[in-house]
This record gives C-alpha cells, sequence and structure tokens, in this order.
C-alpha cells in the first residue's frame, strides 16, 4: 500500500494511486477537502466511501482520464465536484449518476472532452 500526505492544495506528489486506507490522512491535511493538482492518474474505487457527509470534493488539475463507476457511491451530501483540468474524454455519467444530481454543481472545463452522452445532460448546465 502506498500512502502520502499532501500538505495543501498545491502540494506535488509522484503518486498514480491512492489506496482507501489513506483517503482519511490526506483528505484532512488537503486544503478544502482537496487533493488538486497533484498529478494522481488514478484513484481506488472505494476511495470516498464512508464520507456521506463530504459537501466539497476537489480534484481538479491531476492526470485523471476515467472515473470509476461507482467512485462517488455514498457521497449523498455532495454539492462541488471539481474535476477541470484533468484529461477525461468524455462526462463520468456513471460515476456521476449515484450523486444528487439537481443540487449538484460540476467543474469539468479544461478537459479532453469530445462526446457527451444524452444522459449526460442532467449534470451540464442548460
Amino acid at each position: 500500500m502506498l500512502c502520502v500526505a499532501l500538505v495543501g492544495s498545491h502540494a506535488r506528489a509522484a503518486v498514480v494511486d491512492i489506496s482507501t486506507d489513506c483517503v482519511l490522512s490526506l483528505l484532512v491535511l488537503a486544503d478544502d477537502r482537496g487533493v488538486g493538482g497533484n498529478q494522481l492518474t488514478s484513484l481506488d474505487p472505494a476511495l470516498f466511501g464512508g464520507l456521506t457527509a463530504l459537501q466539497k470534493l476537489e480534484l481538479e488539475r491531476n492526470q485523471l482520464t476515467s472515473l470509476g463507476p461507482a467512485l462517488f457511491d455514498g457521497l449523498t451530501a455532495l454539492q462541488s465536484l471539481f474535476l477541470q483540468g484533468n484529461k477525461l474524454t468524455s462526462v463520468p455519467t456513471q460515476a456521476l449518476s449515484t450523486l444528487n444530481a439537481p443540487t449538484l454543481t460540476v467543474f469539468l472545463h479544461g478537459n479532453r472532452i469530445t462526446s457527451v452522452a444524452a444522459n449526460a445532460t442532467q449534470f451540464l448546465d442548460q
């Protein structure tokens, strides 16, 4: 298991995977519950399990190309999800489908999105 302490949202780390066991320490140390700007390329599918009160999640400015379908399961209070500045090529509708779309704001600008599925419109500004 690889665990890294990121102090602040501008910390840099050469981490390609973060295990579930590390997430609580990581989120406590990161500013505003964010791990943005850390060159992360993938996230453990159970990373955010049990964080039901989390309202803001900052994953911006990483190297994420996709998000697992169950990544955000259980984040029932999430209101803001920052995914801008990654390498996503499509709107991650499966990962977002478990979130409360009417009260959720998802930031996706600065990605490499080339296609938008019909069911992704619920996550986009009209």
